[in-house]
């Protein structure tokens, strides 16, 4: 197996290391399921989490046509790390900020278009349909064809996708909201044109909106200026894999979940002389991250911590 690994190929791949043959071994399924997300918080926080680039229009609703706040879309965000103002207006400009492109995707990290990148650049944010949350240009080979971190999930021609540039934008400053409101009702916006700071606060659940409120937040931003989009860089919650779903991680480290989980599991089948070759496989970065939690395995301890 090549490439970043599906919930379904790190299973596949667990019972192949550890000679466990799905048929007479079925009951295993759910110890299987419990090993794989153990590996994978092993690699997450060896990693300090994993930081996502997101275009303001998976982050916020509408925030462009919002004066001052906006409600938030994701929930899955442990904290921002970086928030930026781009004015909507800005893409139309010769070296737009924000655009929207007419494309194609292959479920490759290959997105093509008819000589429409002459303005993507490196490090821009890519979204839209079929594109994992923090997807960014990794390369422009030329005006028609780009590269992109995380591979396209779906095969789509046309397919609109959205490019986001931070480059040259300056990061808003952080304060609580006591701070914007404070500013609202003391400070008139003066000569600031543009937002100069922000607030995240959770939005209260309610009995009639649980699904829709559960872990989001809404932004706030002062001045309350209209026309702005607020890409951002974020640290994500940690979530279980399952059925469908592709980890947070490289192609190297969803290879490495498969063979940490078929090194916890090999001693349930009797077969703890497969540790050493399993391990051999796993990638020198996973190796190094995990060295203690690794020998513990191989010396039986399940218990001893990971630096």
């Amino acid at each position: 197996m090549s490439g970043t690994l599906v919930y379904e190929d790190i299973v596949t791949l667990v019972k192949n290391r550890a000679q466990c043959a799905t048929a007479t071994n079925n009951p295993l399924d759910a110890t299987i399921a419990s090993f794989i997300n153990d590996a994978y918080l092993d690699l997450w926080d060896a990693s300090g989490g994993r930081m996502r680039s997101v275009g303001s229009e998976l982050a916020w609703t509408a925030a462009n046509s919002c004066a001052g706040s906006a409600m938030g879309i994701l929930n899955d965000i442990k904290d921002i790390v970086a928030l930026w103002p781009v004015a909507s207006s800005a893409a139309a400009a010769a070296d737009p900020s924000v655009q929207s492109l007419a494309c194609s995707t292959t479920s490759s990290a290959t997105v093509g278009s008819s000589a429409l990148f002459a303005n993507v650049k490196r490090g821009m944010i890519v979204s839209g349909s079929g594109i994992p949350v923090g997807a960014t240009v990794t390369d422009v080979a030329t005006t028609s064809s780009i590269t992109i971190s995380h591979a396209a999930t779906a095969t789509a021609n046309p397919v609109t996708l959205t490019f986001t540039s931070v480059l040259g934008a300056r990061p808003l400053d952080r304060v609580d909201l006591d701070e914007i409101l404070y500013r609202r009702g003391s400070y008139a916006p003066g000569t600031y044109g543009t937002p100069q700071c922000y607030s995240i606060s959770p939005v209260a659940m309610t009995t009639l909106s649980v699904t829709a409120t559960i872990n989001r937040y809404q932004l706030d931003w002062w001045p309350s200026v209209t026309g702005y989009y607020f890409p951002m860089r974020y640290v994500a919650q940690f979530a279980d894999l399952s059925a469908g779903l592709y980890p947070d991680v490289n192609d190297a480290e969803s290879h490495d979940i498969a063979y940490l989980a078929a090194m916890r599991l090999v001693p349930l089948l009797g077969k703890t002389h497969l540790r050493e070759s399993i391990a051999a496989d796993l990638s020198a970065r996973t190796a190094e991250r995990l060295q203690r939690k690794i020998a513990a395995m191989m010396s039986g301890d399940q218990d001893a911590s990971a630096t």
